[in-house]
């Protein structure tokens, strides 16, 4: 037992190094803890916003219709918000299927990003609460302006260099992407300006900005298609070449190298 327990641990050691090492990065952290992190920090915020939805008391179908037309700007601003969070999740998600590892600097920046996000429901309630107060309406698109420019620098730090994402990525993708993220929050802020002269067309253009991503993206078509991440179609697999697993190699060194007992 003790010959073939030794010669079992050399085996071990012989396949071992016989199999290609994986490179490792000591430089970076893995990011999917930070997507995990994210995608809480989302969920809870889209179930906040329906808190401020307080369901209406009355005594006859007047007064329970009455009340329900009173929650007309918070029902607005519950399922405008609801739908601009889902936005900025969908392109967070889509950023972590390029972004392959992470760093401090990545860390901060994406926690800054959830400590905007988590503020959103105070802003749709402030929203809500005084719909037609051009402040409130500028005081919301401003807050929008400051999460996009944060995904904005968040995106440009991870792909600059290709920092952060697969070195192959298509340096065309990286630009459209980074003017995306770019205009929007310039679109919020000039909304957030037009209120000061009509809150209407400011509500409309917030209305407008998030119908915008109705449509697919260069950057996400590949979510729904056979193309890798970097945008480049993976080459075809050949099964018979794939090299044995290390379970088999093993089998086959003791079966072939370890002396039989005698019985």
């Amino acid at each position: 037992m003790q010959d073939y327990a030794t010669c079992q641990n050399r085996m071990l050691d012989e396949v071992s190094n016989d199999l290609p090492e994986e490179p490792i990065d000591n430089q970076s952290l893995s990011s999917d803890r930070v997507a995990t992190l994210a995608d809480g920090v989302f969920a809870i915020v889209l179930t906040l916003l329906v808190i401020e939805l307080k369901a209406p008391e009355g005594g006859s179908s007047e007064q329970l219709l009455h009340g329900l037309a009173e929650l007309g700007p918070k029902f607005l601003s519950f399922a405008l918000t609801f739908s601009i969070v889902s936005i900025f999740w969908f392109g967070h998600h889509m950023e972590f299927h390029y972004i392959k590892r992470s760093d401090r600097t990545h860390l901060w920046l994406n926690l800054l990003f959830m400590m905007a996000i988590s503020f959103l429901p105070f802003s749709a309630s402030f929203l809500g609460n005084n719909l037609t107060q051009p402040l409130a309406n500028a005081f919301y698109g401003v807050h929008l302006s400051i999460l996009g420019f944060i995904r904005y620098w968040h995106w440009r730090y991870a792909t600059d260099g290709h920092r952060l994402v697969d070195p192959s990525m298509s340096e065309d993708l990286i630009q459209e992407v980074n003017g995306t993220f770019l205009w929007v929050p310039c679109g919020y802020l000039i909304a957030a300006a037009v209120s000061f002269v009509n809150v209407y067309a400011s509500l409309v253009f917030y209305v407008a900005l998030a119908l915008r991503y109705v449509f697919s993206a260069k950057q996400d078509r590949h979510l729904t298609s056979l193309k890798s991440s970097v945008g480049v179609d993976p080459p075809p697999i050949d099964s018979s070449e794939d090299p044995p697993s290390q379970s088999i190699v093993l089998s086959t060194h003791i079966q072939s190298e370890v002396p039989v007992a005698d019985e």
